[in-house]
């Protein structure tokens, strides 16, 4: 039994290392998807908006710390699939005692704090800056105002909007529409239409890592998973929310355990931990696959009445069962 203890402070511990850069890794992605060029978002944006991430970068930061454990684990000393899930469970449920007392309302929704965006997030003082088909300059001068420079590239002319106030009050504004995704410019005098509209996604954007393909469609599929349990849970109360969401995580660490216990070379514990990586990589496209059978099979269940939301963990459950089977079988036949 000496494995409980220790497992549990593993975890507990890799949970601590994890949580910082597993939170800000989630928030520069989901801040990625907003078209909003990152160069220059500020820190205490960064800091508002990885509010809204924390829960679901805790339940990621224990997946991991969880399968790091499991990867790391000396089959000759532990073979019994059971005693891998009960450290977790323990955790688990502290977790979801720590939610249930700290959130009251709408426990498992995402918060979405609003940034605080201006021109700071789209320009560079002093510099001609590609936007579109046209180049634009913001120049800051007295008393809180700006100048702006814009150059079309198609008709070659130059305009200057001199007395620019940042906001939406004055003759000459310069103002984020969020909602439009679009930076603003308005002149009564200095435009033809006196009003520019620029999108988000026409100034440039430094690509990163969130940029590419695969990171793309990965997001897409952890999209699609969110909007599947939000509406679910939209339409739950407060203690089937928890049953729900009990329940998904429950099956998630009956899935992603055995796989990753597979996967451990019983060595130096390489290919357990690159387990951990394709565990991760695979489980937003099952998730998205699950959510879309279990809504075809939901209106068939009428038996189940309210508590039909459990379909998706009881099929999932299947799957980790038959996995845990797989494993168990495995491991005597190699005995």
């Amino acid at each position: 039994m000496k494995y409980l203890p220790g497992s549990i402070l593993k975890t507990l511990l890799y949970l601590l290392l994890l949580i910082v850069p597993v939170l800000l890794f989630t928030t520069f992605f989901a801040l990625g998807g907003t078209g909003i060029p990152l160069w220059n978002i500020g820190i205490r944006n960064v800091i508002t908006y990885a509010r809204n991430f924390f829960l679901p970068s805790l339940i990621l930061s224990y997946l991991i710390a969880t399968l790091l454990v499991v990867a790391l684990v000396d089959k000759m000393k532990v073979r019994s699939i059971v005693s891998l899930h009960l450290p977790p469970l323990i955790i688990a449920a502290v977790i979801g005692a720590g939610v249930f007392l700290t959130r009251s309302d709408a426990p498992f929704s995402l918060h979405q704090s609003s940034l605080r965006i201006g021109p700071a997030q789209f320009f560079r003082e002093g510099v001609f800056m590609d936007a579109g088909g046209r180049k634009v300059q913001y120049a800051r001068g007295e008393q809180q105002k700006a100048t702006i420079y814009l150059y079309e590239t198609d008709s070659n002319t130059l305009s200057v909007i001199p007395n620019v106030s940042v906001g939406r009050e004055g003759r000459n504004k310069l103002y984020v529409d969020d909602a439009k995704r679009e930076v603003v410019i308005e002149a009564q005098r200095s435009l033809e239409g006196e009003t520019v509209r620029i999108p988000y996604r026409d100034f440039p954007r430094y690509r990163s890592t969130t940029d590419l393909q695969m990171f793309r469609v990965y997001g897409s599929r952890i999209r699609a998973v969110q909007r599947a349990v939000s509406r679910r849970l939209a339409s739950l109360g407060r203690t089937d929310q928890y049953l729900f969401m009990g329940s998904l995580l429950l099956t998630l660490l009956m899935i992603s355990i055995p796989a990753v216990y597979a996967m451990n070379d019983r060595g130096w514990g390489f290919s357990g931990i690159v387990g951990i990586f394709i565990v991760v990589a695979v489980l937003p496209f099952f998730y998205a696959l699950l959510f879309r059978v279990s809504g075809r099979l939901e209106p068939r269940l009428g038996g189940m009445g309210r508590y039909t939301y459990f379909v998706p963990a009881l099929i999932c459950g299947a799957c980790g069962i038959l996995i845990d089977l797989i494993v168990v079988s495995r491991s005597r036949a190699r005995r």
